[in-house]
C-alpha cells in the first residue's frame, strides 16, 4: 500500500517483502506439516512440566 500510494519507493521495500514472503512460506510449510500429522497427545515430560 504504501507503494501504490507513492509514499515509498518500491527499492527500499525489496528486503522487507522478501523476508514477508519468506516468513509467510515458513509459516504455511508448518500449517501443512501439522494438518498431515495429525493431533498428537503430548508427552507425558510435556505435561509434568507444566
Amino acid at each position: 500500500m504504501l507503494i501504490e500510494a507513492g509514499l515509498v519507493k518500491a527499492k527500499r521495500c525489496d528486503a522487507l517483502l522478501a523476508e514477508a514472503n519468506e516468513l509467510t512460506a515458513i509459516v504455511v510449510s508448518s500449517i501443512k506439516t501439522s494438518r498431515r500429522n495429525g493431533p498428537k497427545s503430548p508427552s507425558k515430560s510435556s505435561r509434568a512440566a507444566r
